[in-house]
């Protein structure tokens, strides 16, 4: 039966009884505490999840009507539940108890005195509240459920927590710790810092502690983890402590050093002391340096600090928790009064503005006064020539403060004056601070504006410089007015500078420079009265020619030269170990030429200022590996070079000649183009030449590296001799010639033998009889390996290789191998050959005759005994009508015998061979051991083959 989420099961025996019966059973969950019961305690059960029962009633209790099973309960009241199982069978009240003693909180002090207004709040489903302490730090209530709660407690502003089980009846104890907050001077001690500090910690917003007493303040507080805050001499430090862990809550002050330093770093040579402050809630004096140092205690904080010396005020942060010396150093500023050229001009005076204006002094013969200043920026004034200057200048960025002044000059008869603080005389070269002053030329009055470097009225001068800036003397300068004409200024002294009156001024007045040759002009605006001294300023610039190979080297001996359409040209110099040459000439476009070793190259250079290089030369660098005599090239109207080792030379087309003494060898091309870095040439000199020396024309040469394909050289003429040039250096090189069919192939190292010398032998063929005399009737061929033989005369000069030589005699040939360098004779001799019929008893016979032949050839009549060639030979005998061929080796077995065999018959009268004609038979014939047929006058043949030694019997029918 499935009911209220439980579920109950028996068995029964529905034969008996077919009535099943499920009852459940009223259930009452009570609440009380004290033995009296609480209401409003929801009670609940466990049966396929939580379930509902009801809300406890005035007298504590809740109903419901359960199947009789085992469940779990749950009361859930104040916040707290508890839960436990029960057999409502067994018992079906079930009861849950509130706590019975009252639980109780207290809050006291470290000595154990109560603290009063302590509030107390317990965990159950949410905070709730328990109660605040009273004056004897209790909180107490009386209504909660049996087991572990998280209780709270706030006091001043801070707030711990615990977890307590209030079964066990024992009150919950919280305890605060006595706190002592310590400001301690750098040495650890109290009491001697000269104010006090005022102490505070935050808790829920920041409170105070109260002011230190002798450096030491305390309170009681929970023992918890806090951020306290000391606040001193205008400053404020915090940080967190655990007061549980340690009561004692430390503030120490830091002994700091303020310094006033010169620019070298020292202190007590400032001709003043400084005040030194820092900011603090306001800004607070440390005091005046004495020496250059004042000290102090404070908080170690990052505070900005301020030190006013000399009218002037700096200020910077530092943390004196890091670095407690603070220094504030001066920077030497020098102020300078000087014209263009670094011009020094004493007597100046100069000023500065700080807290009003201060002088510095006057400046000295280099044009200089110095004072030490805080890096600030100042207002500076320079007071000369009864007028005075002002700006402003930072000190820290740069401490050279330079008032310039103006060189001027005015050319004319009349008397020259101008106005600063009264009237002064203009004598020859004056200098004045930049400015508008009042002028009188003699009776004429006018204001002019002096600035600049230099100014000039009444004439004009022109400046030529070289590209250092260095005055540059005889430059011929002139002048022109276009559509109006033109003068000759003249030409520039020791000073670089020329100066002249112009019959006219205005703009675009064009000027001129010419030096070495070069020239530059500059359209330059003229005015009435005042111009700028110098009004303009050529200056040339460096032309610098390199001549250098590809790898860099300076290739010291090439002269440089240059031309200008028009004007001519000059000599820039000669290349030495740097690779450059150089010379002065104005900004333009000219024609350099490069020459070395009789080879000359030209190219157009722009010349301008700043360049480094303005042109490289690059010649090739060319060089013969050679055994032969001199080598050089001829020029027409230049002249010859020699190669002697590595030359260099600029590209073009030239002639290359090989001497030996005065006899010209050999030439051959060589062209270099632009750009090429080297050319080097390994020459071959190749000869053939026969046994006794001579050249021998019709040689064919050919070479190669290693295993590589070959190239062509070419052949011999009748001097036997070729020259050939390799590209690269000289290396490991193997010549081939081939000479009448046979080729032979030398590898010699180039750099030490490049002289390849091929030589023939004399090569010879002969053929004897047997007893060594030549037969005169023999031919001869020779051949190399297997290729077509060819004739040979009997003496040829041939290679020394392996030679193959026929000889041809009598219808026979031998070929023979020999290695013609180490046995150039080939020598062949006959055997004697002979041929003999003998009978079956060994005698010979006397009616045979004989022929010879090699193969298949044709037969030749032999009679011997018969010179031959010892190869494989045949004879053949014929007698009484048949022959017999035979092959032998004449080398090893020139004698050729046959031998008849006996043939006897009572019955045949006649034989013949094959189906030739029949001739006459007698017993006791001897023949020649070949089939025979036999018969007599009409009968049948019968075939027999006589045995050669021996002799047969034939019946005939």
């Amino acid at each position: 039966m499935e009911y209220g989420g439980g579920m109950q099961e028996f068995y029964q025996n529905v034969a008996s009884d077919n009535t099943v019966d499920f009852q459940t059973t009223l259930v009452t969950v009570r609440l009380t505490a004290s033995g009296v019961g609480l209401s409003g305690g929801v009670a609940k059960y466990y049966a396929s999840g939580w379930k509902t029962i009801g809300t406890t009633d005035g007298n504590g209790e809740t109903t419901i009507e359960l199947l009789p099973l085992n469940y779990k309960f749950r009361m859930e009241y104040g916040g707290a539940a508890n839960e436990k199982y029960q057999n409502v069978s067994v018992d079906p009240v079930v009861l849950f108890t509130a706590q019975n003693a009252v639980p109780t909180v207290i809050l006291q002090t470290s000595a154990g005195g109560g603290i009063a207004d302590g509030v107390v709040q317990y965990y159950a489903s949410g905070w709730k509240s328990f109660g605040t302490t009273d004056q004897y730090g209790v909180a107490t209530k009386d209504d909660l459920l049996p087991g572990t709660y998280k209780f709270r407690m706030e006091h001043n502003g801070a707030s711990q927590e615990f977890y307590h089980d209030v079964s066990t009846n024992a009150p919950l104890v919280f305890e605060t710790v006595n706190v002592t907050v310590r400001l301690e001077d750098h040495t650890g001690n109290v009491g001697n810092l000269p104010a006090e500090g005022v102490a505070k910690y935050y808790a829920s917003g920041w409170k105070t502690i109260g002011t230190t007493t002798g450096g030491v303040i305390s309170l009681e507080l929970l023992p918890l983890n806090y951020k306290f805050r000391m606040e001193y001499a205008g400053g404020a430090l915090e940080f967190y402590h655990d007061v549980g862990n340690d009561p004692v809550v430390v503030f120490q002050t830091v002994p700091l050093t303020v310094s006033l330093q010169d620019h070298t770093g020292a202190v007590g040579n400032l001709p003043a002391e400084g005040v030194a402050k820092y900011y603090a809630s306001g800004w607070k004096t440390i005091g005046a340096t004495t020496g250059g140092l004042v000290s102090t205690e404070l908080l170690p904080l990052n505070y900005k600090f301020r030190m006013e010396y000399a009218g002037g005020a700096l200020e910077f942060y530092q943390h004196v928790g890091t670095d407690a010396a603070v220094i504030f150093q001066t920077t030497e500023v020098t102020v300078a009064l000087q014209g263009c050229g670094d011009v020094a001009i004493e007597g100046g005076l100069a000023k500065y503005y700080a807290s009003g204006w201060k002088t510095i002094g006057a400046t000295d013969s280099s044009g200089l006064t110095t004072i030490e200043l805080l890096p600030l920026n100042y207002k500076f004034r320079m007071e000369y020539g009864g007028a005075a200057n002002e700006f402003y200048q930072d000190v820290s960025v740069d401490p050279a403060v330079a008032f310039p002044v103006t060189q001027f000059e005015y050319v004319s008869a009349e008397t020259v004056q101008y106005y600063a603080s009264g009237w002064k005389t203009v004598t020859g070269s004056i200098y004045l601070l930049p400015g508008t002053y009042q002028f009188k030329i003699g009776s004429e009055t006018k204001y002019l504006d002096i600035s600049g470097c230099s100014l000039i009225g009444g004439a004009v001068t022109i400046q030529a410089v070289d590209s250092q800036g260095n005055p540059l003397s005889g430059v011929e300068v002139s002048a022109f007015k276009p559509n109006t004409g033109g003068v000759t200024m003249g030409t520039t002294d020791a000073t670089g500078k020329v100066t002249a009156t112009l019959p006219w001024y205005g703009n675009g007045i064009v000027f001129t420079a010419r030096y070495a040759k070069s020239s530059a002009t500059a359209a330059v605006n003229v005015a009435a009265g005042l111009n700028p001294n110098p009004l303009h300023t050529f200056q040339t610039t460096v032309a610098l020619i390199e001549v250098r190979d590809c790898a860099g080297n300076a290739v010291q001996g090439t002269a440089v030269t240059y031309f200008i359409s028009n004007s001519g040209g000059g000599n820039v110099g000669t290349v030495g170990p740097s690779g450059l040459v150089s010379t002065e000439l104005f900004p333009g476009t000219y024609a350099f030429t490069a020459t070395i070793n009789r080879t000359a190259v030209s190219a157009q250079v722009n010349i301008t200022a700043g360049s480094p290089v303005d042109y490289t030369f690059v010649p090739t660098v060319v060089e013969f590996h050679h055994t032969l005599g001199q080598v050089s090239m001829w020029q027409n109207n230049i002249g010859g070079t020699v190669f002697n080792g590595p030359t260099y030379i600029f590209d073009g087309t030239y002639t290359i000649d090989f001497y030996e003494g005065n006899t010209k060898l050999y030439s051959m091309p060589l062209t270099v183009v632009d750009g090429t870095c080297a050319i080097e040439k390994s020459m071959l000199v190749l000869d053939l030449i026969d046994s006794q020396g001579n050249g021998l024309a019709n040689g064919a040469f050919k070479y190669r590296f290693g295993w590589g394909g070959y190239t062509a050289i070419g052949t011999t003429d009748a001097s036997g001799r070729l020259y050939h040039s390799l590209d690269g250096p000289p290396v490991n090189t193997k010549v081939t010639v081939t000479y009448n069919g046979a080729a032979i192939e030398k590898e010699q190292n180039v750099a030490t033998n490049a002289h390849f010398v091929f030589q023939t032998v004399p090569v010879t063929a002969v053929l004897n009889d047997s007893g060594g005399s030549p037969l005169g009737s023999a031919t001869f061929e020779y051949r190399y390996d297997w290729d077509p033989k060819q004739p040979f005369d009997g003496a040829e000069e041939l290679l020394p290789v392996k030679t193959k030589i026929t000889v041809h005699y009598m219808g026979a040939s031998i070929e023979r191998e020999q290695h013609a360098g180490t046995a150039p004779d080939f020598v062949f001799a006959t055997v004697p050959v002979t041929a003999v019929l003998n009978d079956s008893s060994g005698q010979p016979l006397a009616n045979a005759t004989f022929e010879y032949r090699y193969d298949w050839g044709n037969k030749q009549p032999f009679v011997g005994p018969m010179e031959l060639l010892p190869v494989k030979t045949k004879i053949t005998v014929s007698y009484a009508g048949a022959s017999i061929e035979k092959e032998q080796n004449a080398s090893g077995n020139p004698n050729f015998i046959f031998q008849t065999g006996q043939v006897t018959s009572t019955s045949c009268t006649r034989y013949r061979y094959d189906w030739g004609s029949y001739m006459p038979f007698t017993s006791g014939m001897e023949l020649l051991p070949v089939p025979t047929k036999f018969s007599d006058a009409d009968g049948p043949d019968v075939t027999a083959t006589p045995v050669a030694g021996g002799t047969i019997d034939v019946t005939c029918n």
